[in-house]
């Protein structure tokens, strides 16, 4: 198997993924808007504005815009005129994934408008976006609102959790790979259950490289070699800093996705092969070696 039959395209690129009712909190009934203590009484989200309540649990991937919709009960209002009254609330939110790290910052605003004696069934909404981070992980993230009525001088505090499904990371003491798998084609959400190919396919793997040091500033300095070799261990074929990224991103990185792909040439010798991983952590000094064979039939 020559250089030139194993060549393939290496290409690295960040994996950034794009009726039913909405959440009642508290039954409203008849006039009751401004009876009551002050309180979040329903919620809904969605992926954009306009856009349908998606359905419990409420769930979003990396790289997501989340819409959130809260309608405020229990309200008291100033009379203007008669038989005409005005809301008036300042609230603030935010959002935090899991670890209590900012992924929506804090919006500050207010609701101040008019409300008549027939709006028997209205209640002033207010609307929060953000985008969670492309290479967040898995778990809980938490909406939390502050809303104060500035009629009534009163104030409430309420908090909900979304689920983010994102990648489930391992521990890892040092940097290397996780999560490697073969797929049939670069699409393809579930790795194969063995790398075994033919002569004409092109082989697609897909891996994280993780473990590396987080500095202050979110600083991270993360590289992969990537190489092909034979069943003597020979390299067939390699890409230096397959994977290179010096960054101090807003929100951590703790994993650099990876896709590689290797056209198989018709011709090819049958036998075993592997794609080896190089990763160094160029912060700690520490680097390793994961290899992953694979099979031509």
């Amino acid at each position: 198997m020559s250089q030139t039959a194993c060549a393939g395209i290496v290409l690295i690129a960040l994996l950034m993924i794009p009726a039913f009712p909405a959440r009642l909190l508290a039954q409203e009934s008849g006039n009751n808007a401004a009876t009551g203590e002050l309180r979040v009484a329903y919620t809904s989200y969605s992926r954009y504005g306009g856009g349908a309540p998606m359905p419990q649990p409420i769930t979003f991937l990396p790289g997501d815009q989340v819409v959130l919709r809260a309608k405020i009960a229990g309200f008291r209002t100033a009379e203007l005129s008669y038989q005409e009254y005005r809301v008036k609330l300042s609230y603030e939110v935010s959002a935090v994934d899991f670890r209590g790290l900012v992924i929506g910052k804090t919006k500050k605003g207010e609701l101040d408008e008019p409300v008549h004696k027939e709006d028997k069934e209205w209640l002033p909404t207010l609307e929060y976006k953000f985008l969670i981070p492309p290479l967040a992980e898995y778990g809980a993230a938490h909406v939390r609102l502050r809303i104060r009525d500035e009629v009534s001088q009163k104030e409430t505090a309420y908090e909900e959790s979304i689920l983010v499904n994102g990648k489930r990371l391992p521990a890892l003491a040092s940097v290397g790979v996780i999560n490697f798998g073969f797929y049939r084609r670069q699409e393809d959400a579930s790795a194969l259950p063995s790398g075994v190919y033919r002569p004409g396919d092109t082989l697609w793997a897909k891996f994280d490289v993780a473990g590396f040091r987080i500095e202050a500033d979110n600083h991270f300095h993360a590289e992969c070699d990537v190489q092909v070799r034979d069943a003597e261990g020979k390299v067939l074929f390699a890409q230096p800093n397959a994977i290179s990224r010096d960054a101090k991103p807003d929100y951590p990185e703790r994993y650099l996705p990876g896709i590689f792909s290797l056209e198989i040439r018709p011709g090819t010798p049958k036998g075993q092969y592997a794609i080896a991983v190089i990763s160094r952590d160029q912060l700690s000094g520490q680097s390793s070696e994961s290899v992953f064979p694979f099979a031509i039939d």
